[in-house]
């Protein structure tokens, strides 16, 4: 049986040390699985996107250059090999946010009509963990 379309982002964190100066990044990869419907819309990356923490909402800019001009030479947490990365600089603080988040919803797009993506698997514990080493 065919699976059903469905388009999917996964949201990675890195610290990215640079001589001892640390900078931070959120990797978005964009995916699908399944044929996409006629006319479905989809985030491909490099979109602004905009996190809803309860009751705060974050816009998160794409960083206009390639993983590697991030200081990224391996990917992180790739969930397909025909996902598309897009890096998002971000500060620790809002990683923070991210941990502590019930529920975090992910917008992409316009903002009269965005894209809605929830969370699939809840990875936020390892997020807390490395904010809490980072931290320290």
């Amino acid at each position: 049986m065919p699976v059903p379309p469905r388009d999917y982002v996964t949201l990675a964190a890195a610290a990215v040390d640079r001589g001892g100066k640390y900078t931070y990044v959120l990797i978005g990869y964009f995916w699908s699985v399944g044929a996409p419907l006629q006319g479905e819309t989809a985030c491909f990356g490099g979109e602004d996107l905009a996190l809803q923490l309860g009751d705060r909402r974050m816009k998160l800019a794409p960083f206009h250059g390639s993983a590697r001009d991030a200081g990224i030479s391996q990917s992180i947490h790739r969930p397909s090999t025909d996902a598309k990365p897009a890096i998002y600089s971000s500060d620790l603080a809002t990683l923070g946010l991210i941990g502590e988040s019930a529920h975090p919803v992910l917008y992409c797009g316009a903002e009269a009509a965005p894209l809605k993506y929830e969370l699939l698997e809840d990875r936020l514990p390892a997020l807390r963990e490395l904010v809490r080493r980072l931290s320290n």
